[in-house]
């Protein structure tokens, strides 16, 4: 029996020793001829072994190759598409015989991948295979993993690169000096794989380990932990992984940005304000199948010198993504974060910072914020807003709660006038073009309820404004409002859709006080009282300055029981026949001076930026004061004329006073007499005198049945007033100057001298005058008559 045991022994032994000579006397050419046809068969490419190939069978299987490569297909060029130096290979014997595979080496020295994508679509990694041969039928025996042991000794790929080049998408990418270590002891156990390389010129180190091969590829949950580090990012995850039909995940995902922007940049991700971008980091636990995945718990904060933005809640990362928390952001100089994007604020103490923080949920199409607390620079608010992304263009909804806005500075910013500093001197409305084209960029329906508004000096209380812009229409509808005590409404539109920017207002309001009304609105402080205005107007223009000039549209005020500063109206008509004779402004007309009004109104019509009004009257305790003028909203100017008058005849000059003119510019106005006016008025009324005197000289005053009136009193004083100002006017009238004064002036003739007293008369005229008096008419004569009775009316 044993010496049967011996010799089968032996004839195994000579059979494995024919076997292991004959793997060594085959010349290694014969096998791989076969090799390089069976992969050419199916990869559908030239596959060439420039290398030796070797078998061994004991004391393990090894096989190693020399230089092998893998052509490209055709209109790929003449690169390789894949290539090594040397490929060694090891399997022990004897495990083989109790259903054990331990790979006791696999290397992969210097492999080359070289992907290829062309601009009509094609890539080289998609195969044909040219074998005919029919596929072998799949075995229908389901696999046991128990009946088959696995182990892997020394797996490693050594120096291997990668190159990816899509050309229709102008990308290149690059996996350089790749290294992988992969240690698998056995399959029923942990596999720990270990790598560095460099992507695209960032070098990085991956380590990853699952708790057991064997039960993750039977689609048992299994543990995993994994981490990347390069000089710009370092992530990492740790959980259980489901691998199947789809891959299930329950973990828990970190990641560390420390420099955003130099990963933007290395991404080529073009990011607005990238230079604003500072550290980030997030965390985040990972549940559901890979294309409907849960994050919750998510942890995302940013953090620079420039902006701090913070999230805490959850998203759902699908077909489409949605995301729910809180968000907290943060832009303590908002000047320098706009300058990264370069954008140009104005100058100013404006556009100083920014926050934002409140409850946000939303999508790529739109997001929501409630209970949300807005500040920009001094304002404050709080409210719900809804950002809606998926249409053209952005679209903001939603109510707000603020305190005062002062909005002086930032119109400013848009080409509006600024309030002059203290100074005597206007220089008009700017003419730097408004700026209205952010109108265009988003619509907006936002209701605001402000605690107050400013606008350089008016100072507006509490108000609400429903806002809205529509295709670049901007409609500000002050729903309620107050103003210097009193209360009421308007609507303000700038409309920017057109090449030309359009303004329009309406407003109304009631209970006003006038004084700081007037002074914020145009530096005149000349008014005291309370009453109310309406307006309705518009216009266009490129500039303040245009538009404040076409102006067009129509108003009217009205105050009560109030006071006019600059202004004794008593005093004026008590005054007014001292000015006429001495013509002295009268005292009564200073900035001392206030008269007490009851009512002061005026309605008014504005055509291209001017203001007129025939309407206007101011009513006192026993006078009344008329006037009309013109407030020019373009230049910044007005001129408005007042006639004081009074039932009373025994005030003033029978019952009237000189008129009040107050001109100027708005921040330099003036008052005093309308010498214009008076001028005329007062030609008129002498021309009339001077009539009713000649008719009486003459006697043909009843003939004509005259009435000579007297509107200047009575008295010597009167009298001679009246005729040194009747001489003047009607010498200038009628080209007679008057004679130089003589010792011995010519006695006046008596009212009834006949025309023959005048024809003997030897008063010298000129020579121009010089006319035979027998070649004269009648009319002539009297003419001539009439002259010489007023050369010695007004000696």
């Amino acid at each position: 029996m044993i010496r049967f045991i011996l010799i089968i022994l032996a004839i195994f032994a000579v059979l494995i020793g024919g076997l292991v000579a004959a793997v060594h006397f085959i010349p290694s050419s014969a096998y791989k001829d076969k090799i390089e046809t069976v992969a050419e068969s199916a990869l559908g490419r030239d596959v060439t072994i420039n290398g030796d190939i070797k078998l061994r069978l004991f004391p393990k299987i090894t096989a190693s190759a020399g230089q092998t490569v893998i052509a490209n297909p055709k209109g790929f060029g003449d690169s390789d598409f894949a290539s090594m130096t040397e490929l060694r290979a090891a399997v022990k014997i004897l495990p083989l015989l109790s259903q054990k595979v331990e790979i006791d080496e696999f290397i992969l020295v210097d492999p080359k991948l070289s992907l290829v994508k062309l601009e009509n679509g094609e890539n080289n990694w998609t195969f044909s295979s040219t074998s005919t041969d029919s596929p072998a039928p799949e075995d229908e025996t389901p696999t046991n993993p128990d009946a088959v042991q696995a182990r892997l000794g020394d797996v490693r790929l050594v120096n291997g690169d990668l190159s990816y080049d899509d050309r229709q998408a102008g990308q290149t990418h690059t996996l350089t000096k790749l290294n992988i270590l992969i240690k698998l002891p056995e399959i029923n156990g942990p596999l720990g794989v270990d790598g560095d390389g460099i992507l695209d010129e960032l070098p990085f180190e991956l380590n990853a380990d699952v708790e057991n091969l064997q039960k993750l590829l039977e689609g048992v949950s299994t543990p995993v932990n994994a981490d990347l580090k390069t000089d710009l990012a370092t992530t990492g995850f740790n959980g259980n992984i489901v691998l199947g039909d789809v891959i299930g995940l329950d973990l828990t995902a970190n990641a560390e940005v420390p420099d955003l922007q130099a990963f933007a940049d290395f991404m080529k991700i073009e990011i607005p304000g990238a230079k604003a971008l500072g550290k980030a980091n997030v965390k985040a636990k990972v549940d559901g199948q890979v294309g409907a995945l849960i994050l919750s718990d998510v942890i995302l904060k940013h953090s620079s010198d420039l902006l701090k933005i913070d999230f805490t809640g959850g998203a759902n990362v699908g077909e489409k993504i949605a995301f729910k928390g809180d968000l907290d952001f943060n832009a303590p100089n908002l000047r320098a974060l706009a300058q990264t994007a370069d954008v140009v604020l104005p100058e100013g103490d404006i556009y100083r910072s920014f926050s934002l923080d409140g409850q946000t949920q939303g999508s790529l199409d739109s997001v929501s914020l409630s209970n949300a607390t807005l500040k920009f620079d001094d304002i404050v608010g709080t409210g719900n807003m809804l950002l809606n992304l998926s249409g053209a263009k952005p679209k903001l909804t939603g109510n707000l709660k603020t305190n005062t806005i002062n909005a002086t500075n930032y119109a400013a910013a848009s080409g509006a006038t600024e309030k002059p500093k203290s100074t005597n001197k206007t220089d008009g409305w700017q003419d730097i073009p408004l700026d209205l084209s952010p109108l265009k960029s988003v619509d907006v329906d936002l209701k605001i309820e402000a605690e107050g508004l400013k606008f350089q000096g008016i100072d507006i209380g509490k108000t609400l404004l429903n806002t809205t812009i529509i295709n670049g229409k901007l409609v500000a509808d002050l729903t309620e409002t107050s103003l210097y005590g009193g209360k009421g409404t308007a609507k303000i539109v700038a409309d920017a859709s057109a090449a030309t920017p359009k303004v329009e207002m309406i407003a109304s309001l009631n209970a006003l006080n006038a004084a700081p009304f007037l002074g914020a609105v145009a530096d005149f402080d000349k008014v005291e009282g309370v009453g109310g205005f309406n307006i309705s107007i518009n216009g266009t223009g490129a500039s303040m300055s245009s538009i404040m000039s076409s102006l067009s549209g129509a108003g009217a005020f009205k105050f009560d029981d109030g006071a006019i500063k600059g202004l004794n109206a008593a005093q004026l008509m008590r005054s007014a026949t001292e000015f006429l004779n001495t013509g002295t402004i009268p005292s009564a007309l200073s900035e001392e001076q206030e008269t007490d009004f009851t009512e002061f109104a005026a309605d008014f019509n504005i055509n291209k930026g001017v203001a007129s009004t025939n309407a206007f009257n101011f009513v006192t305790p026993g006078l009344e004061i008329p006037g009309q003028g013109q407030l020019d909203l373009g230049n910044r100017t007005l001129s408005l004329s007042m006639f004081p008058k009074s039932g009373d005849k025994s005030l003033g000059i029978n019952g009237f006073a000189p008129p009040i003119k107050i001109s100027g510019s708005w921040n330099k106005l003036s008052v005093g007499l309308d010498q214009d006016w008076l001028k005329e008025q007062l030609t008129q009324q002498l021309k009339n005198e001077a009539q009713n005197l000649i008719q009486k000289e003459l006697g043909l005053d009843k003939a004509l049945g005259g009435n000579t009136g007297n509107i200047l009193g009575s008295g010597k004083e009167a009298d001679d007033a009246r005729k040194e100002a009747i001489g003047n006017a009607l010498g200038n009238a009628l080209g007679i100057k008057k004679p130089a004064a003589t010792p011995a002036p010519t006695a006046t003739p008596s009212p009834t001298a006949t025309a023959d007293s005048a024809t003997s008369s030897t008063e010298t005229v000129g020579p121009e005058e010089e006319i035979d008096e027998e070649e004269k008419s009648i009319e002539e004569q009297l003419e001539e008559e009439a002259k010489k009775k007023l050369r010695d009316l007004f000696k």
